[in-house]
């Protein structure tokens, strides 16, 4: 299976075709047989209706069934259905049979027309930025490349010293000292308690390693405008703060010693560090919308200013669904009750476009969108 990107919505989005079928299968978490027939139920079901929409466009069963075997051979596989453990989005018609399992909870889809529905993926591929993720510790620094959905360890033995004791000499139980041994005080404040050497001298150690370590990032992150999330204890996050100069340090740690961590629960906590910042982004963008007076909530309006370039950030309601279609040589847009053919769903269209454009699309619960409950909001450029 191929890695979804924005790449992929592009050429997605550029395979029209009548009869297109996009099939969206929230996946379960139950034992492989449980889950292998719950799977084949489901998509079993997608398949019933595709079939009757087109036989009531009069193909021939012979022609319906090869138009559908893809479909019918991943009901089949009876290995794959027990491996899901992600949501499954497929994409079918004339050209084009592409399916991905992503790690995410898709309500149920079947949409057909003369595009793919590709909304519910623009927020995980939009969201998928690269980001570094610092395990820091005294006995042991290491430093990873990350995605959403992927990590991997990146080479520090020329750069960056593994442990304390190569800087200072600081021994295990010194390093116990600070790593287990504190106590809380009044203000939120901890005090860690030591013997060896003085509160003062031992904070020093742990600077001078510090910057050891900030000297070899340096090398390794130098022109690098990712996010850095670290996962450290607090206090040795708060003197790491002090001693980097890499602007795009995340303001918020793991905030617990990473010593024993697996590289997958420490990407899942790093990604909550990473979604956090993101949803303040998304406050921010709907605090902009409510005081900006170059926006609309109305969709005759949006669509063509969406080939126009001019849609900055689109906020669309993911509970609802407009049919209708724009007239590319009038810029004139037709909104239907009822499907007609012909018609495209007008919120996937308007999506897909300014993400493609670069803008910012953000999928919202109807009671999240910045100017009432309707389908569109969008923020202008200019």
């Amino acid at each position: 299976m191929e890695q979804i990107d924005k790449q992929t919505i592009d050429k997605l989005s550029q395979e029209r075709s009548p009869n297109s079928i996009s099939i969206y299968l929230p996946t379960t978490r139950e034992d492989p047989e449980s889950k292998e027939n719950r799977n084949r139920i489901n998509l079993k079901n997608k398949i019933k209706t595709a079939r009757q929409n087109l036989e009531q466009q009069g193909f021939q069963q012979k022609d319906i069934d090869q138009y559908l075997k893809p479909l019918y051979d991943i009901v089949e596989d009876a290995g794959f259905l027990r491996s899901l453990w992600d949501g499954l989005a497929i994409f079918l018609n004339e050209r084009t049979f592409k399916y991905y399992t992503l790690p995410l909870d898709f309500d149920n889809v079947l949409y057909m027309g003369e595009d793919f529905y590709l909304l519910p993926l623009l927020r995980p591929v939009k969201e998928n930025k690269n980001f570094y993720i610092l395990s820091l510790n005294l006995h042991g620094v290491k430093l990873y490349k990350a995605n959403r959905f992927s990590i991997e360890p990146v080479e520090l033995e020329a750069f960056i010293p593994e442990q304390i004791e190569e800087v200072t000499g600081f021994d295990e139980y010194k390093d116990k000292v600070y790593q287990h041994r504190s106590a809380v005080v009044g203000g939120g404040q901890t005090f860690y308690h030591g013997h060896a050497k003085g509160e003062e001298e031992k904070k020093q150690e742990v600077q001078r390693f510090l910057r050891y370590v900030e000297d070899g990032l340096q090398n390794i992150l130098s022109n690098k405008t990712e996010p850095l999330v670290v996962a450290s204890v607090d206090y040795i996050f708060s003197l790491f703060r002090e001693v980097t100069g890499y602007k795009y340090l995340v303001d918020r740690n793991i905030s617990e010693s990473p010593r024993d961590e697996n590289e997958k629960s420490l990407l899942k906590k790093a990604w909550q560090v990473i979604q956090d910042q993101l949803d303040r982004e998304r406050a921010q963008k709907v605090k902009e919308y409510l005081d900006s007076n170059n926006k609309s909530f109305m969709i005759e309006d949006i669509l063509p200013n969406v080939l126009y370039n001019r849609v900055e950030t689109l906020f669309v309601n993911k509970k609802e669904c407009v049919w209708g279609s724009l007239h590319h040589d009038t810029f004139e847009v037709s909104q239907h009750h009822q499907r007609q053919n012909g018609d495209e769903d007008l919120l996937n269209f308007a999506a897909v476009k300014a993400f493609l454009n670069n803008g910012r699309v953000y999928l919202m619960a109807p009671e999240e969108m910045p100017d009432g409950q309707k389908p569109l909001n969008a923020l202008y450029r200019f």
